[in-house]
C-alpha cells in the first residue's frame, strides 16, 4: 500500500483540462505512483534507478488501472499534457507503443 503524500497547487484547476474528471484521475494517477525516493525497479527484466518523480509506465498497465478509459482516450490525455508541458514523453526505441516515460515539473518519468 502506497502511503504518505503529495504537494497539490490549487492552479490545478485553472487548467482547462481539469474540467474532465479523467484527464484529473490520470494526473493524480501518474502523480502518486511516481518515485518518492531513489528507487531500484524490474521492468521488462531490465534493472533501472528511478529518482524520485520518476515513473515506468505502459499504457497497457494504465489501461488496466484504469478500466473506464480507452486506450486511445488515455493516449490523447498523455498527449495533451505533453502539449501543455506538465509531462514529457519519452519512449524506448524497442516498445514505443508500450512503454511511456512521463516527466513531471521536471523531473523524468519512465
Amino acid at each position: 500500500m502506497r502511503t504518505g503524500w503529495i504537494k497539490l497547487y490549487r492552479s490545478l484547476w485553472d487548467q482547462e483540462q481539469s474540467a474532465d474528471p479523467y484527464w484529473v484521475a490520470v494526473w493524480m494517477y501518474l502523480l502518486t505512483h511516481a518515485a518518492r525516493e531513489e528507487t531500484e525497479v524490474t521492468f521488462k527484466g531490465q534493472k533501472m534507478k528511478l529518482k524520485p518523480g520518476q515513473l515506468i509506465l505502459t499504457i497497457r498497465s494504465l489501461t488496466g488501472a484504469m478500466p473506464s478509459l480507452k486506450r486511445d482516450r488515455i493516449c490523447r490525455i498523455l498527449s495533451s499534457m505533453t502539449g501543455d508541458r506538465l509531462i514529457c514523453l519519452l519512449y524506448t526505441s524497442d516498445a514505443a507503443d508500450d512503454m511511456q516515460c512521463v516527466d513531471l515539473g521536471g523531473r523524468r518519468i519512465i
